[in-house]
């Protein structure tokens, strides 16, 4: 297993809930690798607020002392935590925070103070998303207030090199909160218009043959990790990448999924949307997107 190392971690926020959230398993994950954490609020420029949360922003007294009470949050979890305030746009400002300090991690919510207002994803928390160098861990409106259990933990992989620096994440992620750990692959073929012209293919065969060679390589991967906690539980499933993630994080009552997000090449960035994104928007549960090193 790759030894993970955070030393900082970026928790932008708009005052939402979800980004409180966020916060805190900020703190948490800070606390397991003794991080510090960076709280960064970002004002629109002069003119640029409007709506029914403008007030937030127009009025800097108010953040700064939302910001202070996240300092004591840190400060009583023994977390160091400094604050930053920027003004213009939320996505380049987050960007270039993360990479000037620079942070290991980004933790923030998908969803602004009305739930849809300003950060709604698609806007900020996608752009991190899609661009941001460094893991970034999601809370959205699936995920209730009070205490969170990261119990299990959901590592979905394709065998690419993403998905396998996502492993790595997800085996640092149970041996330091101490929870399970199930590594999922989910094989999407043969498509019904394959199978429609070969009529000589037995899909029932065809397809366990396929669940059966991807628990080969999914032991492999597990073993080559070289995990050395709790056990890791290996599942195989048939179905849309996406659909299954989700449906099989629901019925597990995951407390964390994690799975890898491709590069932040033009094409990269145009097939974005196929899983890692509907994960983030549907997930109940806070979720850890992770690229290549």
């Amino acid at each position: 297993m790759r030894e993970i190392e955070i030393g900082r971690i970026l928790c932008p926020t708009d005052f939402s809930d979800f980004g409180e959230r966020a916060l805190s398993l900020a703190i948490s994950v800070a606390r397991w690798h003794r991080a510090a954490i960076t709280i960064l609020h970002v004002r629109p420029l002069e003119g640029a607020a409007h709506g029914p949360s403008a007030r937030t922003y127009t009025v800097p007294e108010a953040a700064e002392r939302r910001l202070l009470a996240f300092v004591r949050q840190g400060q009583r979890a023994g977390v160091t935590v400094e604050t930053l305030v920027r003004e213009g746009d939320a996505t380049r400002e987050i960007l270039a925070c993360a990479t000037r300090r620079p942070c290991d991690l980004i933790a923030m919510g998908t969803h602004g103070r009305s739930g849809f207002e300003r950060w709604v994803l698609g806007s900020v928390a996608e752009k991190v998303l899609r661009k941001a160098a460094c893991p970034v861990l999601t809370v959205g409106p699936g995920m209730g207030a009070g205490p969170h259990s990261w119990d299990p933990i959901l590592c979905a992989v394709d065998f690419s090199a993403p998905s396998r620096a996502a492993l790595d994440y997800a085996l640092a992620f149970q041996r330091a909160a101490h929870v399970r750990l199930e590594v999922l692959h989910v094989v999407e073929g043969p498509s019904p218009v394959a199978t429609d012209a070969r009529p000589d293919i037995d899909v029932a065969a065809y397809r366990r043959w396929l669940i059966d060679e991807a628990y080969r390589a999914l032991h492999a991967l597990v073993a080559e990790a070289g995990q050395e906690a709790a056990p890791v539980g290996e599942s195989v499933t048939f179905g849309k990448a996406y659909a299954e993630i989700l449906r099989v994080a629901q019925d597990q009552g995951c407390g964390l999924l994690v799975l890898g997000a491709r590069g932040r090449g033009a094409v990269d960035l145009a097939l974005f949307g196929s899983t890692t994104n509907q994960v983030v928007r549907g997930a109940a549960c806070p979720v850890l997107s992770v690229r290549e090193d």
